[in-house]
């Protein structure tokens, strides 16, 4: 059932970031492509080459920001829960807008999205976050 989650994830990055990406790289057709194969790599290959118990803090960050998005942004729960090493990146993940977080691939797309956006977009804009 996460599989369907995390379709409907990557549909959301892919429309959101081909709208900027082919707003800032039109010219630039290649590193379109590598953008896109980036996405699908994360999506693909996160459970296939290596499995989410190898890396246990990915299972908790999943669990604390699914227990604050649960509770409307109440971190008690989840600092209480998970300590303050786990909590303040959770809440990070739990405040950018993907529609659903219910897997470690997910995470992935949030780690990539604020790659993304620290790599691309502040640089273009000289905006660092």
């Amino acid at each position: 059932m996460t599989f369907i989650y995390d379709i409907v994830n990557l549909e959301f990055v892919v429309a959101v970031s081909f709208i900027v990406v082919a707003y800032y790289l039109r010219s630039e057709p290649l590193k379109v492509f590598l953008f896109f194969c980036h996405i699908l790599v994360i999506f693909l290959l996160n459970e296939v080459l290596f499995s989410s118990s190898y890396f246990g803090d990915q299972l908790r960050q999943l669990d604390a920001a699914k227990t604050i998005r649960s509770e409307w942004f109440s971190t008690e729960t989840a600092f209480r829960k998970h300590s303050a090493k786990m909590g303040f990146p959770s809440l990070i993940y739990a405040a950018v807008p993907l529609p659903f977080i219910n897997s470690v691939q997910s995470l992935a797309m949030i780690n990539f999205l604020i790659f993304f956006y620290n790599k691309f977009i502040a640089c273009i804009n000289n905006f660092f976050f």
